[in-house]
């Protein structure tokens, strides 16, 4: 009795480790192909400016005026000046305008909007040695006194 039980926990042991190999198997060669496809895959980037003007796009090439719309937006866009907490500059374009001008913050809104990870450890360390959020944010922001 005790061969029969230890013959069929051996065979349920063997059908279960057979049908694990097989979706090891499967999914490592699923891994495999995942891996080939990503490492073969052309990737591009394709700026559309915004125009009122009819752009068309083909795999023939690119025409000159859409390079020269792409360029002077992007040359536009790197040439944005930041001077710290003092003001930022910004670019905004529509179809029928685009400007660029400077966003101005005073010092509370700078330091709540700021994404500088110094100025968020500040805040953090008054806050864990007990200060209240509000007290933290003015004290960092250079405000006499507090919220």
């Amino acid at each position: 009795m005790k061969d029969e039980f230890a013959y069929e926990t051996a065979q349920r042991h063997l059908g279960q480790r057979n049908r694990f190999a097989a979706l090891s198997a499967v999914l490592g060669l699923t891994s495999l192909l995942a891996i080939g496809a990503a490492a073969t895959r052309d990737e591009a980037v394709v700026l559309v400016p915004i125009t009122s003007e009819t752009l068309v796009l083909s795999s023939g090439g690119v025409e000159a005026h859409y390079l020269e719309l792409v360029t002077r937006d992007t040359a536009l866009i790197r040439s944005l000046k930041r001077s710290g907490t003092e003001y930022s500059e910004i670019y905004l374009k529509g179809p029928e305008t685009e400007a660029v001008g400077r966003l101005v913050l005073d010092p509370l809104s700078a330091t709540i909007f700021s994404s500088d990870p110094d100025t968020y450890a500040a805040i953090h360390a008054h806050v864990e040695n007990g200060m209240p959020l509000e007290r933290a944010v003015a004290l960092v922001a250079g405000l006499e006194g507090g919220a």
